[in-house]
Order: C-alpha cells, then structure tokens, then sequence
C-alpha cells in the first residue's frame, strides 16, 4: 500500500518504528516533572485477540464474568485487539 491510498494518519515522531518499552527510548523522553497519572483510581485492561478472544467461548466467557464483577467495584478501560504492536500503549512505568 503506497501513501496515496493508505487514509492513516501518521505523527512524524523519534518514537516511530522504535520500541516503546526499550529501556534506551525510555530513557530519552525522562523529564525532571513528575508523572501524573491523569486517571489514578482506574485500571487499563488490554485483550488480545491472540491471547483470549481468539482462543474461543470457553476461554473468553469466563474473562468477561470476572471483568464484569470488577466493573461493579472499579473503574476499568479495556483496551481490545489492535494487534501484538498495541501493547505498546499500555505499558508505562508509574
């Protein structure tokens, strides 16, 4: 797929193509400010669909019952599928 035909939009970034849990890359964006969590009493959750949506009902329905039992005492983001790349995202160091 060339850029003519690719509708993604794309950040021109130094964290492009790198891996986010690099220890190097980690390293590079410290700062002397504290990090502050935006949402401190909620859990991000991320689903694979390799690692239980893909493995079928026996695996999955047994994850949403206990996801929704937290949700009556948490406050939880689920984050589902995106590929193997995705979890990138979520990962951060507190």
């Amino acid at each position: 797929m060339n850029n003519q035909t690719d509708k993604r939009h794309h950040l021109n970034s130094f964290l492009m193509r790198e891996s986010l849990i690099d220890k190097q890359v980690m390293a590079s964006t410290e700062t002397e400010t504290p990090v502050v969590r935006m949402l401190p009493e909620t859990h991000v959750i991320k689903i694979g669909s390799s690692s239980i949506i893909d493995k079928g009902k026996a695996l999955t329905y047994p994850v949403v019952e206990v996801l929704g039992d937290l949700l009556k005492t948490e406050k939880l983001i689920l984050g589902v599928g995106g590929g193997m790349r995705s979890k990138h995202v979520f990962f951060y160091r507190l």
